[in-house]
């Protein structure tokens, strides 16, 4: 899923969220305020390729794990391959196993 693809699913999930337990409620609710807080943070998130950048090569090992957490932190695919050094068509190869 591209960067726009996922915050638009957060944008959906907060809002349902926030339908369901309208403030003061989902404030009071610590389980709620967790999630409520964590979609909020994922959303503001910028490109961290640009806040955060990850240097060239610094990713020795690439686990699906270790792809899909720097992708919902924001960082955009070209990005990890470049950090982890390999090519666009090895990155895809690792998505295709993943949906398996």
């Amino acid at each position: 899923m591209e960067n726009k693809q996922i915050k638009l699913e957060y944008r959906r999930q907060l809002l349902d969220l926030l339908n369901d337990y309208p403030y003061p409620e989902w404030y009071e609710r610590q389980d709620i305020r967790k999630k409520v807080e964590r979609l909020g943070t994922l959303l503001s998130n910028n490109k961290m390729d640009e806040c955060h950048p990850l240097r060239l090569g610094s990713i020795q090992v690439l686990t699906i794990q270790h792809i899909h957490d720097l992708l919902e932190l924001g960082y955009t695919k070209k990005h990890i391959c470049q950090a982890a050094g390999i090519s666009k068509h090895e990155f895809s190869k690792l998505k295709i196993t993943r949906k398996e």
